[in-house]
């Protein structure tokens, strides 16, 4: 077959999500056809069973087609190893049966599937020297444990030592891994389940320190993984245990105030970090706001044509303005904004960029509201010009535009042109087959003026 045939053909399979069709175009080639096109093959069959396997695992399949779904994944994986045999694909199949264990009512069947699961991240281990697969043999041991409500010390010990081994060298997989195992063994129905979290964590929080040595930035992760744990509520922990985690995320952070990096990724993450302890601290909370708009103005310097550094430094200030409003400081608060004002200036071609247009006006609106109380023509005058303009780029597909605009007039007093738009948006967001739905303005105070003529 010829190369150009194959890749044409190969790519209305693969569009189309047909396996089986895949597998024949596989038996119509000869042994050196397949050799030659086998990267492609492989590709096209890893294509399709990262997306259904991501649906599956997301909810989007019926519950009545999720084994069917799976079986079908096991026979992507079959195929896939037809072409390359030398190649076998444990780790996929062990998710598999993991998803099937958690599908299953029965005891017995939940059983049968996890042991699968770790029967084959076991022959991974044996067959491979990747080290981090255990990890999720260990996190498939303590599904075993629960299934079998089988709680022993020895177990656990096993566990441990699999979490271990598998953070030798270190992994972000491996830190989510490993602390979400902390936290299951917490909720686990047994009397001892609090020693060995305690005993779990605490060799967590050694090998992180071991590598914190050598690379600080790894502070940064430790401390967001304890915060995924706390934000998911996924786990039932008592609010005195909340707060002291909540306290050692933020102590996490106090060496990495300022870390030097030219990685857009990094300081975003950073600066995220440091904007959600400064809303989770008591004390001390402009100071943490201040390491956030370090982080994401430096970010800012380094990348001038996107929205997003601008867009979360200006909401940094925004909330270090709203602290200052508190303490009656006008001064202040103004300096914040006219410094936002600058971020927002300085992003190339803003006046094309539709997300940025619309957080500016909005960013404009506060600006009116807490240094002026809302006796502002002309900052009022330019956060209508930035909200027309991202209604014009968002070529009606946002409701957002209008909202802005319709609070501009209503705080400027024209409460019938705050109407006229508002109306405006209903028909343009209407359709045959639904109401466009207010139910945004309702819930906010800047209309509560006008709730009862929109109900």
């Amino acid at each position: 077959m010829e190369q150009n045939e194959f890749q044409e053909t190969l790519e209305k399979l693969t569009d189309k999500e047909d396996i089986a069709g895949i597998a024949a175009l596989v038996n119509s080639l000869n042994a050196e056809e397949l050799e030659l096109y086998k990267t492609e093959l492989l590709e096209a069959y890893a294509n399709i069973y990262s997306l259904w396997y991501y649906d599956l695992i997301c909810g989007k399949i019926k519950e009545e087609h999720q084994e069917g779904i799976v079986q079908e994944l096991f026979d992507i994986l079959t195929l896939a190893e037809k072409i390359d045999p030398e190649n076998t694909h444990y780790g996929e199949r062990a998710q598999c049966y993991e998803f099937l264990s958690e599908l299953k009512g029965e005891e017995t069947d939940k059983l049968l599937n996890i042991q699968k699961a770790i029967d084959e991240y076991s022959d991974a281990l044996k067959k491979s020297e990747n080290i981090l697969v255990n990890a999720p043999l260990a996190n498939a041991l303590l599904d075993k444990m629960l299934i079998t409500q089988e709680f022993t010390d020895d177990e656990f010990l096993k566990v441990l030592e699999l979490f271990e081994l598998a953070f030798t060298t270190y992994s972000e997989s491996v830190v989510s891994s490993f602390i979400h195992g902390c936290f299951r063994i917490l909720n686990f129905p047994f009397s001892k389940n609090h020693y060995w979290h305690s005993r779990f964590l605490n060799k967590f929080n050694l090998a992180l320190t071991r590598f914190t040595e050598k690379e600080p930035i790894i502070f940064l992760t430790w401390s967001e993984a304890l915060v995924r744990v706390l934000e998911y509520q996924q786990y039932e922990i008592s609010p005195e245990y909340a707060e002291e985690l909540n306290d050692i995320s933020i102590e996490l952070l106090a060496s990495i105030t300022d870390y030097q990096t030219d990685n857009q990724r990094l300081l975003n993450q950073l600066g995220s970090a440091f904007e959600k302890a400064a809303k989770r601290i008591k004390r001390e909370k402009l100071l943490y706001y201040t390491i956030a708009l370090k982080y994401f103005t430096k970010g800012q310097t380094i990348e001038p044509a996107t929205w997003t550094f601008p867009v979360y430094a200006t909401n940094v200030l925004k909330a270090m303005a709203v602290i200052y409003h508190k303490q009656q400081n006008q001064e202040k608060v103004i300096a914040l904004f006219e410094e936002g004002r600058a971020l927002f200036s300085k992003v190339y071609k803003h006046e094309k960029d539709f997300t940025l247009n619309l957080y500016w006006g909005e960013f404009l609106i506060e600006y009116a509201r807490l240094a002026y109380g809302f006796d502002a023509p002309q900052i009022l005058e330019e956060a209508t010009e930035k909200s027309l303009i991202a209604k014009e780029l968002g070529r009606n597909y946002y409701n957002q535009p209008y909202t802005l605009l319709a609070k501009i007039a209503l705080k400027t007093g024209d409460k019938d042109k705050c109407m006229e738009i508002l109306k405006e948006c209903k028909k343009v967001f209407s359709t045959e087959y639904y109401e466009y739905d207010m139910g945004p303005v309702l819930r906010d105070e800047d209309f509560r003026e006008i709730w009862a003529e929109l109900t």
